[in-house]
């Protein structure tokens, strides 16, 4: 009988561990991590407005929500409009300039503080921004051991994931132009229908 009860008592303590274990992960995974960003303009020099456009997306800052992640380039121009996103045909342009220019291959060299002449690397940049992700408490436990500071700082290396890339097609919509070309419209078709008779 008490064979019987501690191999119960094992098998569903047994069957609580795993669960602990999930529970305690799913907590884990809910840590903050901020992302960083690579935005980018394409730029239509030749419509309205399309300086001003240029320069107003230049002085913008980076969201404070965001690790500034910019490369040196930050305009491309392109004389064709782009298709919107979530199109089923992505766009071909802007695929091409981000393959040509290796803007993956950048972004992640930008990460290790790769440098261009030698090609040595280096984990500043994920250890700083490894840090700033962790919690004050994360800190303070970090403090007691070596260890724990190089893995809390080694955990900047899982938000490489989180960098993303912005492209942003803005625009100049001219609302009075439109709005002529609607009422225009309009016109056309209450002529066509014939208000008078609803009189």
């Amino acid at each position: 009988m008490t064979i019987t009860l501690l191999a119960c008592t094992m098998m569903c303590g047994g069957s609580l561990l795993p669960a602990a274990a999930q529970k305690k992960a799913e907590q884990t995974d809910m840590k903050y991590r901020r992302s960083s960003i690579y935005s980018l303009l394409i730029n239509h020099s030749d419509q309205t407005f399309g300086e001003e456009i240029r320069n107003a997306f230049m002085e913008m800052p980076v969201p404070d929500k965001y690790n500034d992640h910019e490369l040196s380039v930050k305009v491309v121009e392109l004389s064709s409009k782009l298709k919107g996103a979530g199109s089923s045909d992505e766009n071909e342009q802007v695929t091409q300039f981000l393959e040509k220019n290796q803007i993956a291959s950048r972004l992640v060299a930008k990460w290790f503080n790769r440098d261009i002449f030698t090609g040595q690397c280096d984990m500043e940049l994920i250890k700083e921004r490894g840090l700033y992700n962790a919690t004050k408490f994360d800190e303070i436990l970090s403090e007691r051991s070596v260890r724990s500071q190089a893995l809390m700082m080694d955990a900047g290396e899982d938000l490489i994931g989180n960098t993303f890339v912005l492209v942003n097609d803005i625009r100049y919509i001219d609302k009075e132009k439109t709005a002529k070309v609607v009422g225009g419209l309009f016109r056309v078709l209450g002529a066509l229908t014939g208000y008078d008779d609803l009189g």
